[in-house]
């Protein structure tokens, strides 16, 4: 086995090897240390005195029962879980609020959009009822855009250019 090479108390036992390093490195660091403060304090009750270190050492209050620590706690956490439940309960209500003021201002904001009627700045004047509309020139002319007789560039093509040309014109 590989933990023979830690000759302890666990060697002669009928255990399973994960049940032996178990022992080893979780319960023998603790009950070493409870019998060095037992023997070190020779109390006339060890049991007694074995049991109130163990609850201190388990974060209980010495004295207090096990029993009556949880029940401690199962009263704190109903009355904290009682306490969230109404804080839920409040948000919920302040958001079904919010909402609903959101809604009732977009409504506002909608009819405010409503126009029964349009602005006099966007009404035509009596005179221009009758008349068309005058067209619009995208070209522009001046000193900047003068016609002039088309050009066409010329390209100098080598004889090799010229071939291929009349090739692909004549096809």
């Amino acid at each position: 086995s590989h933990l023979g090479s830690m000759a302890t108390v666990v060697d002669g036992l009928p255990l399973a090897d994960d049940r032996k390093k178990y022992i080893l490195e979780v319960l023998d660091p603790i009950l070493e240390e409870l019998i060095t403060d037992v023997v070190g304090t020779m109390p006339d009750v060890p049991l007694e005195y074995m049991i109130k270190w163990l609850q201190k050492r388990g974060g209980f209050a010495v004295g207090s029962s096990t029993r009556r620590s949880i029940w401690q706690q199962n009263r704190e956490l109903q009355s904290e879980l009682k306490n969230l439940k109404n804080t839920y309960d409040e948000t919920v209500a302040l958001s079904a609020s919010m909402v609903q003021a959101e809604d009732e201002e977009e409504e506002e904001d909608e009819e405010d959009d409503d126009c029964d009627e349009i602005p006099e700045s966007f009404r035509k004047n009596e005179e221009s009822l009758g008349r068309a509309r005058q067209s619009v020139s995208a070209e522009a002319y001046g000193q900047w855009n003068q016609k002039k007789e088309f050009v066409p560039p010329c390209i100098a093509k080598s004889d090799d250019q010229k071939v291929r040309l009349k090739a692909t014109l004549m096809k």
